[in-house]
């Protein structure tokens, strides 16, 4: 297994979109995932950065291509 893909909340966004366009996921919804501990992230600085892989699984992997 790979080191895990870690995005920053916007960037995470920007994938999501890319995969899925009507995506009801806004940006506020993810950070409220991650500040409230229910998807694994680490703070740099200011910076939230969320594991996309697991974001994709907490989603029900609704997202894998």
């Amino acid at each position: 297994m790979g080191a895990p893909r870690m995005r920053t909340i916007n960037e995470a966004m920007e994938l999501l979109y890319r995969q899925d366009p009507d995506t009801a996921i806004t940006p506020h919804a993810l950070r409220r995932l991650i500040v409230t501990d229910k998807l694994p992230h680490v703070m740099i600085g200011r910076k939230y950065l969320v594991n996309f892989d697991a974001l994709e699984d907490y989603l029900g992997n609704k997202y894998k291509t």
